[in-house]
């Protein structure tokens, strides 16, 4: 079944040739949304779910169902996997036309680039400004512990493969 998608707010406000453009796609059923903005699409949910294997989602414009890149691959590669086609008539689009196979891979390696993007800025948010400690707790401990012993500051800064300077900074930290 093909089922069309609007936003009245994509399209100007004369919706005939628009209507007429999704008849000529095929579509049995045309939802037109009035919400503006992505997390207004209460009715892009509802045709979402409605939505089985064979099935067709024909939009106007891939503006109507995504209001970023990542969030359009996400929707694309969902709709795919559930074996939906999704069809753009103003832009052309189509996973299901002549070269669906290269627009699903394109639509993976843009989701796995977005993916690796977030994992980098996730990891480098939690990391700590400056170089890496050179010495743990327990290295630092065997250097009191040589200290106390009556071992030098050389020779326990050479036990730990540091520099004097560096066995001193952490001493009194």
């Amino acid at each position: 079944m093909n089922i069309g998608y609007v936003q009245d707010a994509a399209v100007p406000k004369d919706l005939r040739s628009e209507l007429a453009a999704f008849d000529n796609a095929g579509c049995e059923r045309i939802v037109v949304d009035s919400a503006a903005r992505a997390k207004e699409r209460r009715m892009l949910k509802v045709v979402l779910d409605s939505l089985s294997a064979g099935d067709s989602l024909v939009v106007w414009s891939l503006s109507c169902v995504a209001d970023s890149m990542p969030e359009l691959v996400r929707l694309a590669l969902d709709l795919e996997a559930r074996k939906v086609r999704l069809i753009s008539l103003a832009e052309g689009f189509d996973t299901n036309g002549e070269d669906e196979r290269v627009v699903i891979s394109t639509l993976r390696r843009l989701h796995a680039f977005q993916e690796s993007l977030a994992t980098q800025r996730d990891g480098s948010s939690r990391r700590r400004p400056g170089r890496p400690r050179m010495l743990k707790m327990q290295d630092l401990d065997k250097a009191r512990l040589m200290l106390a012993n009556g071992a030098t500051v050389d020779e326990a800064a050479r036990e730990l493969n540091i520099s004097r300077a560096t066995l001193y900074r952490y001493l009194h930290q």
